[in-house]
């Protein structure tokens, strides 16, 4: 007949004759001990795998996906604004660079007439206008021999070809360019002279 645990316990000398009950009641409680270790001992590792915070759930996991996706919305905003911002630089860059070229030329080659006593008349930014010429001077600009700039409020006689190079790069510049016929003189209630006019962006 085989032994009992306890009796082989007592044969090896493991426990003494009073001890054996007490031994064997409390083995179940060892096991349950080591367990308890065991999950202690799985959730620190948990812990330290995750710094300390609860192993991520479905619900964690989806509130980072939306923290990750507003951050990249923000910095796809950012990265436009600042695209926007070269741009708008750049194109007033472009802009004064245009006019500083434009200006060059027309300071260079401006045909005006100190003493032209002719006016020619001609559209331009949806109003009549009007420049001091020569006789001569307004034959050729109804040709389209000459051609008629504008820079900061003046306007100057052009040689056409110096008139189609502005207009090539920097056409706001052009006030009237080739062949043209001149424009009824303007109403009898405005001055005849520019440089009279009153600004339509005065504020009486």
């Amino acid at each position: 007949m085989s032994l009992s645990i306890r009796d082989q316990l007592l044969n090896i000398g493991l426990i003494k004759p009073g001890e054996a009950s007490k031994k064997l009641q409390e083995k179940p409680n060892d096991v349950k001990h080591r367990e308890i270790n065991h999950r202690d001992i799985k959730h620190r590792d948990i812990k330290h795998r995750h710094g300390n915070k609860p192993a991520p759930t479905g619900s964690v996991i989806t509130e980072l996906t939306l923290e990750q996706a507003y951050q990249a919305r923000v910095a796809l905003e950012k990265a436009q604004l600042a695209k926007k911002k070269r741009e708008a630089e750049q194109k007033l860059i472009d802009k004064r660079e245009r006019k500083q070229k434009a200006l060059a030329l027309i300071t260079a080659n401006s045909k005006n007439v100190a003493d032209a006593t002719e006016l020619r008349y001609f559209t331009y930014a949806k109003k009549i206008r009007s420049i001091y010429a020569t006789a001569e001077q307004r034959a050729l600009i109804n040709s389209g021999a000459l051609g008629i700039a504008q820079m900061d409020g003046r306007f100057h006689l052009l040689d056409a070809d110096i008139a189609r190079q502005i207009q090539q790069f920097a056409p706001e510049f052009i006030a009237l360019y080739g062949q043209s016929s001149e424009p009824a003189s303007k109403p009898a209630t405005e001055y005849l002279d520019d440089k009279f006019q009153v600004p339509d962006d005065l504020v009486w």
